[in-house]
């Protein structure tokens, strides 16, 4: 287990100085070492939908505002104004350039804290009398100090480094999270995810269950009722991604209310 651990940080470090000197370098090289063949820059169409999206994150999505003010988990708020649909934002408590700004007291008792650049980057509080606000300052710290873009999602990398803290989702229970595969504005598959991505199941609009899996994830072992929200979820899916040749919407399922993610 030790000699996987430093491979996978070997590897991770090769991931990280090629996507430094080149984006499409790493891309090419990670599609190489995936598919077992290299990506055609110049005409894409002649492979697989894989090498089609590594393109479009390159040449299309690399350093443009729109995509840029979609995937900040702070500007996205604007971007849904614009649509119409600031009512399925977790409510702001406050945005910050430093964790030593955050005045703990100040704020409810339970909230989610993130930082905008970056996945997985969260605080859930659910009680602040529990948090060690001493050792949340410091994990912000060094989240606020990660260049998140060099993993290879090189969509972050020109995204302005903030925190921001908003409303506590949920009653204790676990949020359904139903996410979407849009093509040119038109939902196509979605997928829910369970008990921390233990289980993973892929559906299509309708509701039916598609024969897909991920490696690393098991099916849900019992039959899943189409949730009341999954129809207003598809109309706003189609609004989101509108705008966009293929992009990702996620949602939450929050008692009986649609919202954004806070992850």
């Amino acid at each position: 287990m030790e000699g996987y651990s430093y491979i996978l940080k070997k590897v991770r470090g090769v991931k990280r100085i090629l996507t430094a000197i080149s984006p499409q370098l790493e891309t090419a090289v990670n599609y190489r070492f995936s598919c077992g063949k290299w990506i055609d820059w110049r005409n894409p169409n002649n492979g697989d939908i894989n090498a089609k999206l590594n393109w479009l994150k390159v040449k299309l999505y690399y350093n443009n505002e729109k995509v840029t003010s979609c995937i900040d988990k702070y500007l996205i708020r604007f971007y849904l104004e614009e649509k119409g649909l600031a009512r399925i934002c977790p409510k702001l408590y406050g945005v910050y350039e430093a964790a030593a700004d955050i005045v703990w007291d100040t704020l409810p008792q339970q909230f989610a804290l993130k930082c905008n650049h970056a996945c997985g980057t969260n605080i859930i509080v659910k009680n602040k009398d529990e948090l060690d606000g001493k050792a949340a300052t410091e994990q912000i710290d060094r989240w606020m100090k990660m260049d998140y873009w060099k993993t290879g999602e090189v969509q972050y990398r020109f995204i302005k480094k903030k925190i921001i803290i908003e409303e506590y989702l949920g009653d204790g229970e676990e949020l359904k999270t139903i996410k979407f595969f849009c093509f040119n504005g038109e939902p196509k598959v979605a997928y829910l995810s369970m008990e921390e991505d233990r289980y993973l199941d892929y559906y299509d609009v309708d509701f039916n269950k598609l024969p897909y899996s991920l490696p690393g994830h098991e099916h849900y072992p019992n039959r899943l009722n189409k949730p009341d929200t999954f129809d207003e979820m598809v109309r706003l899916a189609r609004i989101l991604s509108e705008d966009f040749p293929f992009v990702r919407v996620d949602l939450y399922d929050s008692k009986g209310k649609v919202e954004r993610p806070v992850d």
